[in-house]
């Protein structure tokens, strides 16, 4: 039987906080559609994701989804999209290997901003917009000009960050370059 490592389950515990308490602090890019807001919540689990594993990087996930229905607010509708899509920026993340270098990670992070914003789209125009009642022509209208532009920054704005972060992060969780 596999070894249980106490060092990442404290690891997961103080990123789950931190991700809990970066909900919080939110940013509103549009003011046409105050329900956008950029907050860093998903960076914990993207730098637990590229640092540990990618197991992790879903378990903060997971973990921010239950303070965040238990603490802050019930919206179990906005909550499971933003951990559905939350996943999806992570998702193709999972292949890269710390031996891997920047320029392998840059790319990484650019085909995650595209798969968080084709899938941003598609969940909330076939999905998570029409369980709030929207019809076919205000869906469009709204993944046109709000979903499709926040998605691009916020994706981007997340990548930046991780690519800033991640030299750093390193050195926290003890893995050397």
């Amino acid at each position: 039987m596999k070894k249980i490592n106490v060092k990442i389950f404290i690891k997961t515990a103080i990123l789950s906080t931190i991700s809990f308490f970066l909900t919080y602090v939110n940013i509103s890019i549009f003011p046409n559609a105050p329900f956008l807001k950029l907050n860093f919540s998903d960076l914990p689990a993207i730098i637990a994701t590229l640092t540990i594993t990618p197991l992790i990087g879903f378990t903060i996930l997971f973990l921010k989804l239950i303070l965040t229905l238990t603490f802050k607010s019930f919206n179990p509708i906005s909550r499971l999209s933003s951990f559905i899509l939350s996943c999806m920026f992570i998702l193709p993340l999972k292949g890269f290997k710390r031996k891997n270098n920047n320029n392998t990670l840059f790319l990484r992070l650019i085909l995650s901003s595209a798969h968080y914003t084709i899938a941003n789209v598609l969940y909330n125009y076939f999905i998570f917009l029409p369980l709030y009642g929207y019809n076919f022509k205000i869906r469009l209208h709204i993944v046109i000009t709000c979903m499709l532009p926040f998605s691009l920054i916020k994706s981007m704005i997340l990548s930046t960050s991780a690519l800033i972060l991640y030299k750093y992060s390193l050195k926290i969780v003890n893995y050397k370059t």
